[in-house]
């Protein structure tokens, strides 16, 4: 009988991974109408998705797919509010210092990116691109 259920056992983790698979391609569908729909209103799907995140809105990317879709104007009203949150958020970083803050300096011994501005936890094989620092699980 081990056998068997090792054979339902793995059954369930391929039916499992089918989902998940299955679940990438709608989402980057849906992702795909979310973009149009934005272009179609003078943004792109990152800024607002971006600003949607800052005003606090919490629509998944199935349900915008289905605004875009169904229902333009409320979709529209989303890209209207996006565009306000932008404009502001636009305003409020130009008042800013400039990126991270004008006084900060890394730690002594420190790599910094080098596209980044950003510290680099450190590694004995280099940069940590794609792969775990040492020390972590």
């Amino acid at each position: 009988m081990p056998g068997l259920r090792r054979l339902q056992r793995m059954k369930e983790l391929n039916l499992a991974l089918k989902e998940k698979y299955r679940h990438r391609e709608h989402k980057d569908g849906w992702i795909s109408t979310i973009g149009i729909g934005a272009k179609y209103y003078n943004s792109t799907y990152s800024r607002f998705i971006s600003a949607l995140r800052t005003t606090g809105v919490r629509l998944d990317r199935r349900t915008l797919s289905l605004l875009v879709s169904h229902e333009p104007a409320s979709f529209r009203a989303l890209i209207g509010l996006a565009e306000v949150a932008q404009q502001s958020k636009f305003k409020e970083s130009s008042l800013e210092a400039p990126f991270p803050r004008a006084d900060w300096h890394p730690p002594p011994g420190a790599k910094l990116h080098p596209k980044e501005r950003r510290v680099v936890p450190r590694s004995s094989k280099g940069w940590t691109r794609g792969r775990k620092p040492d020390g972590l699980l």
